[in-house]
Parts: C-alpha cells; sequence; structure tokens
C-alpha cells in the first residue's frame, strides 16, 4: 500500500483496516495450518495498514518541520508530506506552486516525471506564506553541485545535504 494522500484514501484504508479485523476475528480460534498462515498474512497487511494510517493522521494533526527524501525519487512524497502537514489540498499546493492542480497530481504520483528541485526549493520556501520553517534533507544520492546550481541563495539556505 502507498502512502495515503487524502482524506478519501485515508477513510478507504480505515474500512480496509475494519475489514483485515473482522477476518483476523474470524481465523482467531481456528486450528487449521492454512488458516493460521492466512491469519498470519493478514496481520502483516493489518500492521501497514495500521502504519500507514498512524503516518497520514501526524501529518494531518501537527506540521513536520523537517522533511526528508533519500533520493530524488523520493521528492514526490515529500511533496505529499508537506502538503498534508499543512492541511492544504493538491489545488492549494498547485495556487502556492503556481502549476496546474494535475501536475500537483503527477508530481505527487512520480508516475509522469519526477519532481524537479526547483519544486522542492519552492517548498523549501513555504515559511515566506505565514507557516513556520521547513528544512528538507536530501541525501548523498543528491549531487550538492547540482542543488547548488538549480536553486537560489534563499531556496538554499533551507535544504540540508546528508
Amino acid at each position: 500500500m502507498a502512502m495515503i494522500r487524502s482524506e478519501v484514501e485515508r477513510r478507504n484504508a480505515g474500512k480496509d483496516l475494519a475489514y483485515l479485523r473482522t477476518e483476523l476475528e474470524q481465523r482467531a480460534d481456528s486450528q487449521q495450518a492454512d488458516t493460521r498462515e492466512v491469519a498470519g498474512a493478514l496481520r502483516i497487511k493489518a500492521s501497514d495498514v495500521e502504519a500507514k494510517i498512524r503516518e497520514y493522521d501526524g501529518l494531518k494533526s501537527s506540521h513536520v518541520p523537517t522533511l526528508e527524501a533519500e533520493s530524488l525519487d523520493g521528492l514526490g512524497e515529500l511533496l505529499v508530506k508537506g502538503r498534508i502537514s499543512r492541511g492544504w489540498s493538491q489545488a492549494d499546493l498547485a495556487k502556492v506552486l503556481e502549476m496546474e492542480p494535475q501536475q500537483v497530481q503527477r508530481y505527487e504520483r512520480n508516475d509522469w516525471q519526477p519532481v524537479p528541485l526547483v519544486i522542492v526549493g519552492k517548498m523549501a520556501t513555504w515559511h515566506t506564506r505565514g507557516g513556520p520553517q521547513v528544512y528538507i534533507l536530501l541525501w548523498a544520492s543528491v549531487s550538492p553541485k547540482v542543488v547548488r546550481r538549480k536553486l537560489s541563495p534563499a531556496m538554499l539556505s533551507t535544504i540540508a545535504i546528508a
């Protein structure tokens, strides 16, 4: 299961979790080996869904001051986390980034093209729009030279390369 990106996905994850728990209860007293194996798989799936729900609820309930991406491929998820922690819809984010909401959807899913570093730089300066400072950590797989070339000094002040 991918990261929960919206309230609709959150509600669906809650329904999925309820279903998994019901299935687990029905198999709780079984002594058959194959039923125990299925129950084990259901527990793993339920645990995964619970973790995704906790992550989404945590982002939704409080601002996250530091966002981390281990590679450029993780920038879409970083965009989602920043948006959710601000309480913004994709349309809100699109307005801030001066682009169409469909482009935000594409960036968040990383299924059309990767998120450009300039967008990450804009993300890093969201605090100028009334929110708290956001620091973004990019791991060593991102070349510091590339980052410095693509972003303004103001943007660079909020991005750390570990």
